[in-house]
């Protein structure tokens, strides 16, 4: 895969790219996508691909499906302070270090989100450290966070969860006392 001659820069109009699950390999800049303004869609996950992000945009605001995943990444890609919601955000089985970041919380916030409550958040197999308050636990139906460095306990803004159906925290650092949830206050399956 070469990336070099920046031939996806080139499809303006682009709002679906599914490339997953090949064999690519090489180095990606994810700067390319950054001028796809109407880019909805991205998933490159299950490649060789490096990805680099070596300038200071962002990904597309529109952007509201995007798998990374077994993509060798280091950090977090930068996302658009525009977009308004993500159904879909797998960036598992990387390298990722550090906290989770404020933008997670983009997750599912837009008025549009009523009509697709579903909402997917995989972070799983990264090396990412922290508590776990800054996640939107109100708008999110599966979260996935197992095998990270993650510590704390468990919010109390988890038996407020209304959508939260199938969560995964095993294999991390967690500690204190599980909440006390009400009968029927959490949909968990």
């Amino acid at each position: 895969f070469n990336s070099s001659n920046g031939s996806f820069s080139q499809l303006v109009n682009l709002i679906h790219l599914d490339l997953s699950s090949n064999n690519f390999s090489g180095v990606m800049d994810l700067e390319m996508f950054s001028r796809l303004e109407y880019l909805e869609h991205l998933d490159l996950s299950h490649n060789s691909l490096l990805v680099t992000s070596t300038g200071t945009a962002t990904l597309p605001p529109r952007l509201h499906h995007l798998g990374l995943s077994s993509f060798k990444m280091k950090k977090f890609p930068r996302i658009s302070k525009d977009v308004e919601f993500f159904l879909h955000l797998d960036l598992s089985d990387n390298q990722i270090e550090g906290e989770i970041p404020h933008w997670i919380l983009l997750v599912n916030r837009s008025p549009i989100s009523v009509l697709f409550p579903k909402t997917y958040l995989n972070l799983s197999y990264n090396g990412l450290t922290g508590g776990l308050e800054q996640l939107p636990w109100n708008d999110i139906q599966i979260l996935d966070l197992q095998s990270n460095m993650l510590n704390g306990s468990l919010p109390n803004l988890f038996c407020k969860s209304r959508s939260l159906e199938i969560l995964n925290l095993s294999q991390n650092n967690l500690s204190g006392v599980l909440p006390i949830c009400y009968p029927n206050s959490i949909s968990l399956s």
